[in-house]
């Protein structure tokens, strides 16, 4: 219970941070394509092949959307979350404290890390996906397995499929791992189809059964 302020304080700094860096330009295409696909100004083609890829994630950035009205604060908002547990689930995989020594170089190492701190405050998907894709990594190859990690993992990997889709890969050889290890496939499975439903719960609200 005593980490908890620690971590509430890391996720205010998270996101004030990437505030105060936001960008108020498109900075490439693939920016140009989320953006329109937030304010849902693009064309059919460019909407739906946006849609398919990150699903989840341009339905977070509606809502995010929705409560700011600004695409800048929108995303720098979600970069900053993604951070967050970028940083977390990077403290975890390595299990080291966050309040030690260890655990703040760690942190500074991420926290000012060019790339990401330019990806945080994109318009895209990238830094959310590496976020889930980090902590379905975390919950689908740990030394000893906890009650419903394994789960977790699995309904994190179906949610990565609407965060990111082409980040998907990667989380193969772990969910093969996690397969043989817990010997497990239909929950596992079932928690796999339960995150890719909350995938395809925005395409079907934007672009209905027909599409």
């Amino acid at each position: 219970m005593e980490k908890i302020p620690s971590y509430i304080v890391l996720l205010l700094i998270c996101i004030l941070s990437r505030l105060l860096s936001s960008v108020y330009y498109i900075e490439d295409p693939e920016s140009l394509k989320v953006a329109e696909a937030v304010y849902e100004r693009a064309a059919s083609l460019n909407f739906k092949s946006v849609l398919s890829e990150s699903s989840l994630f341009i339905f977070a950035a509606k809502v995010f959307y929705s409560i700011f009205q600004s695409i800048a604060i929108t995303f720098s908002s979600l970069g900053g979350v993604s951070m967050f547990f970028i940083f977390t689930y990077t403290l975890n995989l390595i299990n080291v404290p966050i309040l030690s020594l260890e655990g703040v170089l760690v942190g500074s190492l991420i926290f000012f890390n060019p790339l990401f701190w330019i990806a945080s405050n994109k318009y895209s998907a990238d830094l959310a996906g590496v976020a889930i894709l980090l902590a379905a990594f975390f919950y689908l190859v740990p030394e000893t397995y906890k009650k419903y990690d394994n789960y977790k993992g699995w309904l994190l990997a179906g949610i990565l499929v609407g965060v990111k889709l082409s980040y998907f890969p990667f989380l193969i050889i772990p969910c093969l791992y996690s397969l043989f290890a817990k010997k497990k496939a239909l929950p596992s499975l079932g928690s796999f189809i339960i995150g890719i439903i909350f995938t395809l719960l925005p395409v079907l609200i934007y672009l209905g059964w027909n599409d």
